[in-house]
């Protein structure tokens, strides 16, 4: 995919309003998840990022309803901004550095747009350079399929496929366990053809992006409050490439 088009999905869905709640359900209803949980976060290269039978994004269940977390995980690396697994996103980038790609851009009313690309994973993140060494990441895009070397034909998540349908997604019974079978959110006139379902976690936003009917790639929206996704060293190169070796 074009980085022009990547970009503009990432603005589709983090500048859309969202559709949230459960109709059939009052505030008093909704589980009151925990506050932290203990995730560890994986050693370099985990070995589910090269395992074609393993799903790309997967969703754990700490703790039981009503005070149950779900972390997200994608290519095996934890997104959860809470201890360890915090070290999830900057092991997520240094260990597919290969082919890293960044674009800066400086938009008309001043503030400066990151965009970093990993081919090696098919992922692209967009968010605001604030001034040096102050990163506030907004997305996380993934493009589906996932690129050859990583097994074009896995699972996107349980049992899910890539160009699998906006209502089966909720359904599939890996995330339905986890969050409990409905979306948290959609994009503002999402009718399951076009747009984005989310899922609520504990430090963002896990949604799957439709086209045409079908599920085309995976997105993460980062909780905009949680101060540690903004922790300068998630964001860093490897120490090699810093170095210039």
């Amino acid at each position: 995919m074009a980085k022009g088009t990547i970009s503009a999905a990432v603005l589709l869905f983090s500048a859309c309003g969202l559709q949230t709640g459960r109709p059939s359900e009052t505030a008093d209803d909704v589980p009151q998840q925990q506050s932290a949980v203990m995730v560890e976060a994986p050693g370099s290269n985990p070995q589910e990022r090269d395992d074609e039978g393993a799903p790309l994004v997967r969703a754990t269940v700490h703790g039981k309803a009503p005070n149950q977390i779900v972390v997200p995980s994608v290519y095996g690396y934890p997104l959860y901004a809470e201890g360890a697994a915090l070290q999830g996103l900057r092991l997520l980038r240094q260990d597919n550095w290969n082919g890293y790609d960044r674009q800066v851009q400086t938009q008309p009313d001043g503030v400066v747009r990151v965009i970093e690309s990993f081919p090696a994973l098919g992922c692209t993140f967009d968010g605001i350079e604030e001034e040096a060494g102050r990163y506030v990441p907004l997305t996380m895009l993934c493009d589906l399929p996932v690129p050859r070397e990583r097994g074009s034909n896995r699972p996107v998540a349980g049992a899910v496929q890539v160009g699998a349908k906006a209502d089966t997604v909720p359904a599939d019974p890996a995330l339905a366990k986890a969050f409990f079978g409905e979306w948290h959110a959609t994009t503002a006139g999402f009718s399951g053809n076009d747009g984005v379902g989310y899922f609520d976690t504990p430090s963002g936003l896990l949604g799957f992006v439709f086209a045409e009917g079908r599920l085309a790639q995976l997105s993460y929206t980062f909780d905009a409050a949680e101060q540690r996704w903004r922790t300068p060293d998630l964001w860093k190169a490897p120490l090699a490439y810093e170095v210039g070796q």
